[in-house]
């Protein structure tokens, strides 16, 4: 690994903490009610696996994280919660492999590690909880 876990798990956060107008981040999953100013952004490191790298080469990881987004609405009976949500998710998307790069590059996280970006499903709620939307958007990080 040529960075320290704790290194590339800073320095995704730094990358989606700057990603749009979060009014709080932090690296300690919050509950939203106990989570007042919002658009809000956690980071939730959720796993790791081992993976082994080509003969002769160190076994490479496959960290997990998952990043919880807050959004609220203004309560009005008119209003989409998703609609506070969305733009917040395609800011991830952006940095994570989405329109900001090039086909084909990949988010090394300043070369930290070979690749980190989306994987998987997007859990999005909406609705349920009255004005409050979120989102839940798994990430992968590959280590070199």
């Amino acid at each position: 690994m040529t960075g320290s876990r704790e290194a590339i798990y800073a320095a995704l956060f730094s990358l989606l903490g700057n990603c749009a107008p979060f009014a709080v981040t932090g690296r300690r999953l919050q509950a939203w009610e106990d989570t007042q100013e919002q658009p809000a952004l956690f980071q939730m490191q959720s796993g790791e696996q081992a993976a082994e790298g080509a003969a002769g080469m160190p076994l490479r990881w496959k960290l997990s994280v998952r990043i919880w987004i807050y959004a609220k609405t203004d309560g009005s009976p008119s209003a989409v919660p998703s609609s506070a949500l969305n733009p917040l998710i395609d800011a991830v998307d952006s940095v994570l492999g989405g329109s900001s790069l090039a086909i084909g590059r990949k988010q090394t996280l300043g070369g930290l590690v070979l690749n980190a970006w989306i994987d998987g499903e997007v859990r999005i709620f909406e609705g349920v909880l009255g004005q409050q939307a979120v989102a839940i958007i798994p990430v992968s990080i590959l280590t070199t």
